[in-house]
């Protein structure tokens, strides 16, 4: 497992330049912009997210948790051959490589058309208030607090 700064973990199986992780970040992103109307990430030991001015996170409710990981394992890798993406007045702008090929970005688009995994997990999650989820957490961390210190007094 390869750590990054802050709170991040990428699993790697083969060696990713942190342009290749940003490219697969902002995939994963936009499946999460395009299901849950998300406008701006960040990420902490949970997804925080903004819809509108609105700080929110994904909350899994069967689990009464704070959604922090997606594995796709049933998901093929897309490809991404965008080099820069960002957005202007609201409208995604993105910016390509010399080498435009045409038949990867149709795959790679109609992958994530077709296999966006969000689309059947919003059923079971939803978007929060960013602030529910750090009472969830607060309130995890006491109760642990809570339980080392009976451990500690059992010794």
């Amino acid at each position: 497992m390869k750590k990054l700064p802050g709170s991040l973990e990428i699993k790697l199986h083969e060696k990713l330049s942190k342009s290749d992780i940003l490219n697969i970040l902002a995939e994963q992103m936009t499946m999460l912009e395009e299901t849950f109307g998300i406008q701006e990430f960040k990420i902490f030991s949970y997804l925080e997210c903004y819809i509108g001015d609105k700080k929110k996170a994904l909350y899994y409710r069967s689990r009464n948790s704070a959604v922090a990981t997606f594995k796709l394992k049933g998901l093929e890798s897309p490809v991404n051959t965008a080099k820069l993406i960002s957005k202007e007045n609201g409208q995604r702008i993105v910016s390509f490589d010399k080498d435009l090929d045409i038949n990867r970005i149709s795959a790679t688009v109609r992958n994530i058309q077709n296999n966006n995994p969000y689309r059947g997990w919003s059923e079971g999650i939803s978007v929060v208030p960013a602030s529910i989820i750090s009472k969830i957490i607060e309130v995890d961390i006491i109760r642990a607090q809570e339980e080392q210190g009976r451990l500690y007094r059992i010794e």
